[in-house]
């Protein structure tokens, strides 16, 4: 059976990232947020930072300026605004490659656990696309993860040291 997620209201851009955040770190699964293109956009880099920080799978779908007007009154440098955050950025360029970008974007924020930034022109967003059957298989979860040799490895180099330091957490 096939489980689309759920909907839930944020009461502004912040929050809706911070919900998205919370949701991975409690659950280990993909939180997806959407926010508008300019000003709502910009309103994420707070939250889009800690969650950068705390390794958290998050999808970021921003909208952006339509791609035929370059002077649009909310348009903003949005791949230099989130460069400063450390996610990952990526910019739909056509509405026919739309599903496959989404699809690439949910298998590198899952594989990667962090975030990532999916830019989508609003114009887009009114077009037809060809959902070309896609199945969930192609977006199996895939963290990596280490093979018991080479966890026997470190156990072995940790038991042999006479003065250990440890580093753990979600950094």
């Amino acid at each position: 059976e096939h489980n689309p997620g759920s909907y839930l209201p944020a009461i502004d851009e912040r929050s809706a990232v911070a919900m998205a955040s919370g949701y991975s770190r409690t659950t280990g699964k993909i939180g997806v947020v959407s926010v508008t293109h300019g000003p709502g956009a910009a309103n994420t880099v707070g939250p889009l930072i800690e969650a950068v920080r705390a390794n958290d799978a998050v999808l970021l779908l921003t909208g952006d300026t339509p791609s035929n007007q370059p002077s649009h009154a909310q348009d903003i440098d949005l791949a230099g605004l989130f460069s400063a955050t450390g996610a990952a950025f990526h910019r739909v360029r056509s509405s026919s490659q739309l599903v496959a970008d989404i699809t690439r974007a949910l298998h590198f924020v899952d594989s990667m656990n962090t975030p990532m930034v999916l830019n989508i022109p609003v114009d887009f967003l009114t077009d037809d696309v060809d959902y070309g059957g896609y199945q969930r298989s192609e977006l199996e979860h895939s963290r990596l993860q280490p093979t018991p040799d080479a966890l026997d490895n470190a156990l072995g180099a940790l038991v042999q040291s006479s003065r250990p330091l440890v580093l753990a957490g979600r950094g």
